[in-house]
Formats: C-alpha cells, structure tokens, sequence
C-alpha cells in the first residue's frame, strides 16, 4: 500500500503539469470548436491510447464496471450517429458528429487507463490550473485592452449582442462561464482539501477573480453551474467549515470586486479607451489587494478549521432538504411570471443587443424555449431515428420557431433526442448516470474529496449542457470526461472495489486490447478523413482568395474524393467555378451538393445565381423562392454563400 502511494504521488506533478498545459491550449485555441483542431485531437489521443495499449503500458488497473458502462454508451452514441448517415440530410454533418464523439470517448479511454487507484487529485489539481489561467488571461483583457489583439473587440464587432460580454480565449461567453463555473468548484475543493497551508490559502484567494470573470460574462447558465456544482461539494464534502470559511471568504472578495467594477462602465463594456485603460488599472490593482487579503485570512485561520471536522450529510437527509429548499426557491420567484418571461423572445433583443446590468437577474430565455420546442417537434417528426446527427441546424432552418440564425438547440439532451432519437438521448444519459452511480458508491472512501469535487463538476458541466451547446466546446466539455473516467475509473476506487487480478489476464486482457486496438484504428481513420478535407477546403480557400482558381479547384475536387458524401467540398468547387466563370461545371458541382444536402439552403441560392448568369431566369426566381423557405431569415438577392455570422 505504501509503495502504491509513493508511486501515486511521484505521478502527480507530471499529470497536474500535463493536464494544466493542454488544457489552457485548447482553450486558447477558441475553445477548440474548429473541426480541424478536433480532429487533429482525437488523432493524437487514439494514436496515444494505441500506443500505450501495445505496449503494455495501459491500462494500469482492471476496467471497473462503471468504467466500461460508461465508456460503452459513448461508444454507442458514436455507432448511432455513424448509421444516422444513412438517413440524415447532410452525411457530412452526421459523419463529423461521429468524430466529435470519437474524440471525447478517447478523453475519456485515456483518463480511465492512465490513471491509478489515488491517481485523481493530479488530473483535478492540473484541471484548476488550466482554468485558473483561463480566468486570468480573460480578466487581463479588461484589466489592460490592448493585451491578446483586443480580447473580445473581434467578437462584437461581428457579433453585437457580445458587446461587454466577457468571453475571451474561449470565443463565447456562455462558454467561458461554464469553464468559469468548474474552476470556482474545484478552486472552493482546494481550498479545503489542497495538501499545504499555502496551497489552500492560495485557491482561495483565487476565489474572487473567477467570481469577477464570471459575472463580466453576463452568463445566468454560468452562475447557475457554480450553485448547482457548489451545492454538490457542500452536500458531500467532509470538510465543511474549511469549504464554507474558504467559499465564504471567496464570495466576499469576489461581490467586493463586482460593486467595484458596477460603477465603471467603459470597463464593464471592454472597450478600448482612455477611460477603460485607466479603469483597467484601477480594477487590477483592486483584484491583487482583494486576492492577498482574502488569501491571507485564509491562510491564517488555517489551524483553527483544520481542527474542526464534520462528516458527509446522508443522503437521506440532504435529499429531503434539497427538495424542500428547492421547493421554496421556486415559490419565492413567482414561476408563473418567470415562464412567461422565458418563454416570451424578443428578437431584435436576443440577435443585436448588448447585455443589460440586469441580465444575471433575468428569466429572459433569449430564445431557448423556441429552440428546444424546435427540437422536440424534430423529434416528433422521426422518434425512433432522428434527423441525423449534426442536423439540427438544417430542421431549425426550415422550421424556425423564431426569426434567428441558429446552429444547436442550446441542450445536449434535447438535441441528442432530437437528432437520434430516443436511443441517443439513452446513451447520453446513460453515460451521465454510470458516472453518477459510481461517484455515490464511492464518495465515502475517499478521504481527500477527489469523488465529492469530480460529482460536483460532473453536476455543473451537465447543467450547462443542459442550457448551452458546450457540447460542441470541448474546452467545457472536455472536464466532464476528466471527471467521469476519474469516478468511473480505478483512479477513485477503493481497494475492495478492485476486480481480481485473475478475472483481467489472459484472454480477456488480449480480447480488450485488441478492442481498444480496432476502435483506436477506426477512431483515427475516421478523424484523419475530415482533417485532410478540411485541410484541402482551406487550400482551396486560400487559394481562391489570392487568385489562383486552378489550384482552388483542385483543391476542392480533392476534398471531394476523400468524402465523397460530404456537401461541403462540391459547394466550394462549385464556388470556384463560378469565379472563373466555368458556370456549366458550377452547375453540376452545385447540383451535386444539393444532392448531399438538399435542405441546405446555401447550394439553392448559388444555383439560383448560377442561372440567374446563365439567363435562365424562371428557374433562379424558383431556385430562390424554394431557399427562402429553408432560411429563417429572408435571404437577399445576392446572399454570399457562408454561414451566417453568430449562428450559435
């Protein structure tokens, strides 16, 4: 036992290192929502997995049962969305949601057997930091304008409804509050269960700049992850006078800094002027001081809290008070009133406006409740299927319940039933509940809290999927994987939890690994498909836009050989030839990815175009009448053929 530990131990600062690093660099990197970066990730991720598989360097402890449970229903979300390529609208769209979930699933593999029995805290320690740093460059932003090009100015200028909203490096401020939501529950954790006084003064003192970040996002999804998170650890937490002085310490330092920051208005709205600059100053250095004070009491008072302990409430007990404290929160709000208010859209509002000081406050749904009743009649339309994976955006286009370009129903759960069917939504929530289960057999053997912190931010990671699409944001979902392969996994089992020995050799061992090995293959198969047309669809972009229209389209035509079911790369080639004035082979490139994805409206309005140039004019007006119908918006004479900018 004891040379376990000191091997667990001589593995955490390589992992918090590790974990700290890549995940700040997927969060620079827009949150990594491009489909090159995803791709390209879940390559790397496999083709490590692989790796350690043959070389009998993984897993380093028997599979727990949850483990595979888990890790079983990502899997099957990932064959479903596959076979939704035979009926789905796009192909293209439904074979990147396969990647998507190949790329998670491999997190999650990756977490589950590279982890050893007390192997959490390194994951979760590095996780903190990764995010910490997250808050810190974003805050920087306000606190000096010119740092990072400008912070969010690139946003709104294309996107007005971002202005003053906080969302810098992720891209989106719904985004950056989930991130923020998770660093407060693990940031309060360590403020109780870090290993040194030091440690724990110091997450504490962090406290108030993820409070500060947090609200400048203007996010109520993102507040209300860190109650929902905060109220989990509370639940569980065997230390909780140290977590309540630690939060309540926090909380203060952070409603400090927001009363501070409620009077300046050019730094709430982060613009770039003299005013901002000097507020910038001013609130920085008002977050330093607050830092060190609230660090420094915590530091102090250290000795004191270390002497009191009380156990984890039962959960017999803390059911019954969360229902009824729940039951109360919901009666003081008036519920009438508030559904009516988040059911009600006001559209100039929710596409143009800039947030309003009482926007934490709001019920305004800004149009969620259209979005999700647009998913549930998605699902009527097709309950046992779905549309297809990665089609929600098609079916909103031709059935919008409001006047908005949008991409993603805002919930994983609801976009999942919508798109696959019952048995998508099954696989989501059964991987959400294989987690859960094991995470409350587990919570009281572990001493230190890595179950009761990872349960919490499993709890705010999956009510922000329930409000945002964070599900296409793997730098906020990719913490939901860490923790559930950390509960799942031999990282948080007891010893009386672990499978025999014997039960793992022999021909199960050869059976998983070859296994691992075909998904691995076929995971990285899959991924590098869509790297490589990415890669030659931003060549024949590149290409185009300096000139050189022969290499554009051979660009193009390339892509279309590697994934000759995608849309995409006969759109652009179509596009091409249209430049060059090939408008006969513009034509048929068109016709051709309307064949692929004939409720896009993009290839109708350039085959409108098309033969508008070729004189056949009744067929343009009958091309462009039938686009305006897959639109939500009325499409001009002209449109440029891209998406939208602010479809979220």
């Amino acid at each position: 036992m004891g040379g376990k530990t000191r091997a667990t131990d001589s593995l955490r600062h390589p992992t918090l290192a590790i974990v700290a690093v890549a995940y700040a660099a997927l969060a620079f990197a827009d949150g990594g929502y491009s489909q090159e970066l995803i791709a390209g990730a879940t390559i790397g991720i496999w083709l490590l997995l692989a790796i350690g598989v043959v070389a009998r360097v993984w897993p380093r402890e028997p599979l727990p049962r949850p483990a595979v449970v888990a890790g079983g229903c990502l899997l099957a979300l990932g064959v479903l969305s596959g076979l939704s390529m035979l009926w789905a609208d796009d192909s293209g769209r439904a074979f990147f949601a396969v990647i998507r979930v190949g790329g998670y699933l491999g997190l999650f593999a990756l977490v589950v057997v590279s982890s050893p029995r007390g192997g959490a805290r390194g994951w979760l320690g590095g996780l903190a930091a990764g995010l910490t740093v997250v808050a810190a460059a974003s805050l920087a932003t306000r606190f000096d304008p010119s740092l990072f090009g400008g912070g969010d100015r690139g946003v709104s200028a294309v996107l007005p409804a971002a202005m003053g909203r906080l969302s810098y490096p992720i891209g989106y401020w719904n985004g950056l509050a989930a991130c923020l939501a998770i660093d407060g529950v693990l940031l309060a954790w360590l403020g109780a269960q870090a290993r040194t006084q030091l440690g724990r003064a110091t997450a504490v003192a962090l406290l108030p700049l993820v409070a500060l970040a947090l609200y400048l996002t203007s996010s109520r999804g993102g507040l209300g992850a860190a109650l929902t998170g905060g109220l989990v650890l509370l639940v569980l937490e065997r230390k909780r006078p140290a977590l309540l002085t630690g939060t309540l310490l926090g909380g203060a330092g952070g409603a400090l800094l927001v009363l501070l920051a409620h009077t300046r208005d050019d730094f709430l709205q982060g613009v770039a002027t003299s005013a901002a600059r000097t507020e910038g100053v001013e609130m920085g250095l008002a977050t330093l001081a607050c830092a060190v004070g609230v660090g420094l009491a915590r530091y102090l008072l250290d000795r004191r809290l270390a002497r009191v302990r009380l156990p984890a409430i039962p959960w017999r007990i803390a059911a019954p008070a969360l229902i009824v404290a729940a039951a109360i929160a919901v009666a003081a709000i008036h519920p009438v009133a508030r559904v009516h208010e988040f059911t009600t859209i006001d559209t100039a509002r929710s596409g143009n406006a800039a947030p309003e000081k009482s926007d934490l406050i709001s019920a305004r749904g800004n149009g969620r409740a259209q979005f999700w009743e647009a998913a549930l009649d998605a699902f009527g339309s097709s309950p046992v299927e779905g549309i297809g994976a990665g089609n929600y955006e098609l079916y909103w286009n031709a059935h919008p319940e409001a006047p908005l370009w949008l991409v993603n129903a805002h919930s994983l759960y609801l976009e999942s039933l919508a798109e696959l069917g019952i048995a998508g939504l099954l696989c989501v929530l059964g991987f959400f509940a294989a987690a859960v289960v094991a995470a409350v057999r587990r919570v009281g053997s572990s001493p230190g809290g890595e179950v009761a912190v990872a349960l919490a931010v499993l709890a705010a990671a999956a009510l922000s999927a329930e409000l945002e699409w964070t599900w296409q944001l793997p730098a906020a979902f990719a913490p939901v994987m860490i923790a559930a392969g950390l509960l799942t996994g031999a990282a948080t089992s007891a010893p009386a939890t672990q499978l025999p020995r014997r039960a793992y050799g022999g021909l199960a061992r050869v059976a998983r690994g070859a296994g691992a090995i075909a998904i691995a293959w076929l995971a990285v198969w899959t991924a590098g498909v869509a790297l490589l047309t990415d890669l030659k669809l931003d060549s024949s972009r590149s290409a185009a836009s300096r000139g050189d229209l022969a290499a554009a389209a051979d660009d193009a035509r390339d892509a279309a050989n590697v994934q000759p079911w995608s849309a995409e790369p006969r759109l652009q080639l179509a596009l091409v030839e249209e430049l060059e004035g090939n408008l006969p082979v513009a034509r048929i490139a068109t016709l051709e990815a309307i064949q692929r994805s004939p409720t896009d409206w993009r290839p109708w309005v350039l085959l409108s175009r098309i033969d508008r140039g070729t004189g056949n004019a009744a067929a343009s007006r009958a091309e462009f009448a039938y686009a305006s119908t897959l639109s939500p918006l009325p499409l001009p004479s002209g449109f440029a053929v891209h998406k939208p900018p602010g479809a979220g």
